[in-house]
């Protein structure tokens, strides 16, 4: 059949994990070969790489697949897939066949190619198809299954399961008999399967630094604010890539930390298939103690331990609701600093610790503070971001995509020649005299990024304007007026598909 009269198709192709480098690949050259034989070609491809199957979040190429196909503003009449896994591993197999019916029912089937039944809706192979969603799921099920396993024998043989290994403690690669072999920087990870990784204390430093944050809390009874002042006052570096200074819920998760004993901890938290994170009884944790080389000794960690028992654990659910109506009553409002900064009251952890959250706390008691306001005009700025980025996305046509170094780092775009550029949502507000302004803190490592600010409309209900600037150059905290000379700086965006041009524009002549 001649390349013109093939029937346009668009293909998706998704890997679970970095490690499936060829996927990919492999995927596409099967859906090439079934594209050739059934009289298709394709001319767009969505891809998730690194992506698990068993939710949609996250996964920016299936959600721009529907986005595109609902919208029908699509030049394909049909999708191809390599197989049900690869569109996805939902544990409600209900789920994955609404994905399906919503691009079937805007005119754009679903084919799966390396399948054994025939994607054409009849009964049994209706029945197939469903019976190999339900085998995708049960597969990421037992995986789950297997892999919580095998850490938790890891953990009693006293190696290290998690990520990076905090203030105070490096990684030290070793082979399974825990030979030493290096320490790993940030970002290495363990080439060969059979390694293993241990904690080791790291610089003197943060060694004496710990030390010091539990003698001042077991010998002196400073409560963590308290000892998170005296180290910023001492001018103590925070390890934190997000904040500069030291703040009291830091210091109360490293004075409740048992790795800081010496014990592999694994199961206070679980989230299984990507569900959310909930916090564990400790009777289900795996603690085997002695793991690795402690910071702190054992008496001295069961008695910071013992003082935070005697601070709230013997407290009722109704003592600590108590003490926020009287601390409401008193202060007139209530804040996450005033509970870590009063030693009369149980601190913001201790409430999160029975009531879930802070905000569920302050729920129970009636109080509607500017927390929940910020809570939710947080929420709506990252709703707002990420809509902004992925429009921009998928207008630069391949050419800009959104990057992020981890979860704690805010995402940004990366133009085709690596240039990056930092995005702010910049919610309006009135100052005392009434005049409409734009406030945002800027952080330190955006400062000599190109930026673009978009300001919201009076009401904060949606964009205003876009501005490109070349850089911020001052992050501290910045106030914009309606025609503010910072933005003259820069140029402004009338459509989101001017991104890219404006974008290299503004880099080549910034090099000049």
């Amino acid at each position: 059949m001649e390349l013109h009269q093939r029937v346009p198709a668009a293909q998706y192709l998704r890997m679970s994990t970095e490690h499936q480098q060829y996927s990919t690949g492999n995927q596409a050259a099967a859906i090439a070969g079934y594209a050739a034989e059934h009289g298709y070609v394709v001319v767009a491809t969505y891809v998730d790489e690194g992506k698990s199957g068993v939710v949609l979040n996250r996964r920016e190429g299936l959600r721009s697949l529907l986005r595109d196909v609902v919208s029908g503003d699509v030049d394909y009449k049909l999708i191809l897939v390599y197989d049900v896994s690869r569109w996805g591993r939902f544990q409600d197999t209900d789920e994955s066949a609404h994905y399906e019916f919503l691009c079937r029912s805007s005119g754009i089937p679903v084919h799966y190619c390396a399948e054994m039944f025939v994607n054409d809706g009849a009964l049994a192979n209706m029945i197939m198809k469903n019976l190999r969603r339900m085998m995708a799921a049960e597969f990421s099920r037992d995986l789950s299954v297997k892999v919580c396993e095998g850490a938790k024998h890891l953990v009693q043989l006293g190696f290290r399961q998690g990520g990076v290994p905090g203030y105070g403690y490096r990684r030290m690669l070793v082979s399974p008999m825990r030979q030493p072999k290096q320490e790993l920087v940030f970002g290495q990870r363990k080439s060969l399967a059979e390694d293993r990784v241990i904690l080791v204390p790291g610089p003197r430093e943060e060694v004496e630094c710990l030390r010091e944050v539990f003698r001042l809390f077991t010998e002196e009874n400073k409560f963590p604010q308290a000892i998170a002042m005296e180290l910023n006052r001492k001018r103590v570096p925070y390890p934190g890539r997000t904040r500069r200074k030291w703040y009291a819920e830091a210091v109360n998760r490293i004075l409740r930390n048992p790795k800081y004993a010496g014990h592999a901890v694994w199961g206070q938290r679980s989230g299984k298939l990507r569900t959310p994170r909930i916090a564990m009884p400790r009777a289900t944790w795996t603690v085997n103690q002695g793991a690795w080389e402690p910071i702190v000794a054992q008496r001295v960690f069961d008695d910071a331990q013992q003082r935070f028992t005697g601070q709230t654990l013997y407290k009722t659910d109704g003592d600590l609701l108590n003490e926020l109506r009287s601390a409401w009553t008193k202060n007139g409002s209530l804040s996450e600093r005033l509970l870590n900064s009063s030693p009369e009251l149980s601190s913001s952890s201790a409430y999160r610790y029975r009531f879930g959250s802070l905000t569920h706390a302050f729920d129970l008691i009636g109080y509607v503070g500017s927390r929940k306001a910020g809570i939710t005009a947080r929420h709506q700025g990252m709703e707002l971001r990420e809509w902004l980025m992925n429009n921009i996305v998928r207008m630069g046509h391949g050419e800009i995509r959104v990057t992020r170094l981890d979860h704690r780092v805010r995402p940004r775009l990366q133009l085709k020649d690596g240039s990056l550029a930092a995005v702010y949502v910049v919610r309006s507000s009135r100052s005392l005299m009434g005049q409409l302004r734009w406030m945002f803190n800027a952080h330190p490592d955006d400062c000599d990024l190109l930026t673009l600010i978009a300001r919201l409309d009076p009401d904060n209900r949606w964009f205003q304007d876009f501005y490109l600037l070349p850089n911020l150059r001052d992050c501290t905290l910045i106030t914009l007026k309606p025609e503010d000379t910072m933005l003259r700086k820069g140029r402004r965006l009338f459509s989101l598909a001017d991104f890219g041009q404006v974008a290299s524009a503004v880099v080549f002549h910034r090099k000049r």
